[in-house]
């Protein structure tokens, strides 16, 4: 940059393997957007060591940014870490990023409450045949889990709501409210045990099974 000179050339590159925090990462991009399609003046101020060293401004850009997906996606991430009490310790690769998207982008919405992509069907259901179905509110239990840079995350997740039978027979869930239970963060490498998830989704279903018809999704 040449503040004097009134121009500045800018660019940036990221090693697609190269860890960073979360929160780093998305401020990089954000930073990206901000001077790639600002449609007014910048103002920089560099601080070093806690004081101003100077500043300049940048006009015009107003230029289309290409990473709008990524940025989205850090944005659930960030999230998402501060969630599952990872912040500290989570790190992220802009490969991860690309890689990770769709699970990330989902146990987001779930997280935050999006009941839109708890879309439940069922081929069948246990004591029930034809159009039958159950009289009691239905609770179906979940544990969803996703990939989150250099850890694997998870929530046992309850969906209620009432059973609809499906033309062409089975049933869809209609769902009403969504209940989270317990959450679990381990690094990559750890294994989440078997018995562990089976123990809590028994926990679970048996707090719900005295006012709902409890359908068990958790394999």
């Amino acid at each position: 940059m040449n503040p004097f000179a009134n121009r500045a050339n800018c660019s940036f590159s990221f090693s697609e393997e190269k860890s960073y925090r979360v929160k780093e990462l998305r401020d990089a991009v954000m930073l990206m957007k901000l001077l790639t399609t600002s449609d007014g003046d910048l103002f920089i101020e560099f601080v070093l060591d806690g004081e101003s060293s100077g500043s300049f401004r940048i006009g015009k850009n107003n230029k289309v940014f290409e990473s709008e997906d990524d940025l989205i996606t850090l944005e659930c991430c960030l999230r998402l870490v501060d969630y599952f009490s990872i912040s500290d310790s989570a790190m992220i690769t802009p490969k991860n990023v690309v890689e990770q998207e769709g699970y990330v982008r989902t146990i987001d919405r779930i997280v935050n409450g999006d009941k839109s992509g708890l879309g439940v069907s069922f081929e069948s259901l246990e004591g029930f045949s034809g159009s039958e179905k159950p009289d009691a509110p239905v609770a179906c239990v979940f544990f969803v889990t996703s990939p989150l840079g250099n850890y694997i995350v998870g929530i046992f997740v309850v969906a209620v709501g009432e059973i609809e039978p499906e033309e062409g027979g089975g049933y869809k869930l209609v769902v009403d409210d969504v209940f989270l239970e317990r959450k679990i963060a381990v690094g990559n490498g750890v294994e989440i045990k078997k018995e562990d998830v089976e123990e809590e989704r028994d926990r679970v279903i048996e707090k719900y099974e005295s006012s709902y018809f409890v359908i068990n999704a958790v394999s």
